[in-house]
């Protein structure tokens, strides 16, 4: 039952992936530093994507949650950047604890699920590999690889996160889907 149930949950989350992330000439992109200070030029005032219990979905369910957020990607052609303000606090702890932060991106089209996902959260920043193309089993953790970095921090009663990662150690320079997810220490979660 478990195992049925993991399946379901892995398809549901695919299913709902609402962003295809297409690789930009380079020449579109401007300077980013991964400080988690999101005034850098490379941000597009304009291009921030909202999210809200009205539009986000969890397992690709409609949410009863209350959390809010807005995220942005960008690449430079060889490096992808994405960032997130969320409307809560930091706090310590790892996934369905504290404040998480994570980008599930599939790079291979026969795949049913994840094939990677880079996370942020308050103890630090990893990258995953998954190890099957159709369920969520066997990740191996591939940061080093993938050259990932990270920030992350609270302003205000708000969490800002930012990352980086080699685009081509992951196998997303030619554009990817990708799912957002953000969780908060009262266990809500808003993802699209």
């Amino acid at each position: 039952m478990k195992k049925i149930l993991a399946i379901l949950l892995s398809v549901l989350m695919v299913v709902s992936m609402a962003v295809v992330f297409a690789i930009p000439a380079a020449a579109e992109m401007e300077t980013i530093t991964v400080d988690g200070d999101l005034t850098d030029n490379g941000w597009a005032a304009d291009g921030w994507t909202s999210v809200t219990p009205d539009n986000g979905y969890w397992q690709g369910i409609p949410t009863t949650d209350t959390l809010s957020y807005k995220y942005q990607l960008r690449a430079d052609g060889t490096t992808l950047y994405f960032a997130v303000v969320a409307d809560c606090a930091l706090v310590p702890g790892g996934n369905g604890s504290g404040t998480n932060i994570r980008l599930w991106v599939k790079t291979d089209s026969a795949a049913t699920v994840y094939t990677h996902f880079f996370e942020v959260n308050a103890g630090g920043f990893i990258a995953k590999k998954c190890g099957s193309l159709t369920e969520n089993v066997n990740t191996s953790d591939v940061t080093a690889a993938v050259k990932m970095n990270a920030s992350i921090k609270e302003v205000d009663g708000k969490t800002y996160a930012e990352m980086s990662v080699d685009l081509a150690a992951f196998g997303g320079a030619s554009g990817f889907p990708a799912y957002v997810c953000v969780s908060n220490y009262k266990n809500e979660n808003v993802c699209l």
